[in-house]
């Protein structure tokens, strides 16, 4: 499994002397050195002690197969049916209809029929006969229940807050370079843009989170090609509002910028200058004036927010009443290691480097911060409903980038302010 996921036997490495310290394995941040010595001392790293263990089991074997919980949920592991075949007997083999782990608060009928069929297994190994005990299936609302409280003591643990939040945003910020090589992260921002057409001349595009100018760059290009191939004369110039969380980002965002509109000039200058096509304006703070804005873009700054429903309620107010707001979220599951990885295992280049290596190790942070609840992170069915409570109506909600985001594109609602 270690193979197939970073393509180097880590172990053999291992045992021939190489220590390569931390490291990114399975999205987790761990100590590799630890995590491979550890493997061998349990004798877990051939398929002949992996076999030696299956056969001193002295009670039944039951291996339940599972379909994946996500089709983006794509693991490493090896099918254990080598393991299997080389026992003196081969175990029973239970099909289930969902896989057993919840990446959020969705709990249907499948998932509780697959834990009955589980609990039912194991009474039958340790109960006999007539002593097997009843199992109660406990209602979706205490289900429900027992996740929020769990999720909360693991948020606790972990000492979730705010200025832990800010940090890793500004973590983030320093590792968008490295996200703009990703193929799927290109196309993403296209699909912002073009979940934001149409777009009008004298229109306001607020980006909540323009951290270096991404999707900034994506709209002043997207628009030139437009004004350069459309039949009218040059009209009215769009308004681009660029906030986030300090004066330096904007500051950094707004020279980017400068320096894009530098290139641009001769290539558009006998259809429109950049900045007589667009007009740019930066701050720290959304607008406090009601239906100012006719479309809204943040990308991922959902996720970081101290009140999603804040947020998207703030969002909300300021646009107009044909207004659209185009966001991404992060999932339960949202691994992007797997994304970086696989680009770089495409283009033949090492993920062991220390360029590679660096971001694999943010990618952990944020993942970690995922599973902790120290990011909100949404699955489609809770971020219609908190669209919906802050006043919005979605209009389409789907994943993106390789199924690793959500992105939503709503509209504000008849009764929101």
């Amino acid at each position: 499994a270690l193979s197939t996921e970073h393509h180097h036997d880590l172990l053999a490495d291992y045992q021939h002397g190489l220590r390569r310290g931390s490291g990114n394995v399975w999205g987790l941040n761990v100590n590799l050195d630890q995590f491979l010595s550890d493997i061998i001392a349990g004798h877990y790293a051939t398929l002949a002690t992996t076999v030696t263990d299956l056969s001193a089991l002295t009670v039944p074997m039951v291996v339940l197969n599972s379909p994946s919980a996500d089709p983006s949920m794509r693991h490493p592991f090896p099918s254990p049916d080598e393991s299997l075949r080389a026992l003196p007997a081969m175990p029973t083999t239970v099909s289930i209809p969902s896989a057993l782990s919840v990446t959020g608060r969705t709990f249907d009928a499948r998932l509780l029929a697959s834990f009955h069929t589980l609990f039912t297994e194991i009474a039958r190994v340790c109960f006999s006969g007539d002593a097997q005990p009843a199992i109660h299936t406990p209602t979706s609302h205490d289900i429900s229940k027992q996740y929020l409280l769990e999720r909360e003591r693991i948020r606790i643990r972990h000492h979730v807050s705010q200025s832990t939040r800010d940090a890793l945003w500004i973590a983030h910020l320093a590792q968008l370079p490295q996200f703009s090589t990703l193929h799927h992260h290109a196309r993403l921002l296209q699909e912002l843009y073009q979940q934001a057409l149409p777009i009008e001349p004298g229109m306001r595009i607020l980006d909540i989170g323009c951290g270096t100018g991404e999707f900034a760059h994506t709209l002043v290009v997207n628009h030139l090609y437009h004004l350069l191939h459309a039949s009218h004369a040059p009209q009215r110039p769009i308004h681009y509002v660029g906030i986030d969380h300090s004066q330096e980002t904007v500051a950094s965002a707004e020279q980017a910028l400068s320096v894009l509109y530098q290139e641009l000039q001769p290539m558009f200058s006998k259809v429109a200058t950049p900045t007589t096509a667009m007009t740019t304006e930066w701050g720290i703070h959304i607008s406090s004036s009601s239906d100012s804005v006719d479309r809204i873009v943040s990308h991922l700054s959902l996720s970081f927010a101290s009140s999603p429903l804040t947020f998207l309620r703030q969002a909300v107010r300021t646009l107009t009443q044909d207004g659209r707001l185009i966001l991404t979220c992060v999932q339960p599951h949202t691994d992007l290691a797997k994304l970086y990885r696989e680009q770089l295992h495409y283009a033949e280049q090492d993920e062991l480097s220390p360029t590679a290596q660096i971001f694999l190790h943010y990618l952990g942070r944020l993942h970690e911060a995922i599973r902790h609840g120290l990011l909100h992170s949404f699955d489609r069915e809770q971020l219609s409903d908190l669209l919906t409570h802050a006043g919005a109506t979605p209009l389409r909600i789907v994943p993106v980038l390789d199924g690793q985001l959500l992105l939503a594109t709503a509209r504000k609602g008849k009764s929101a302010g």
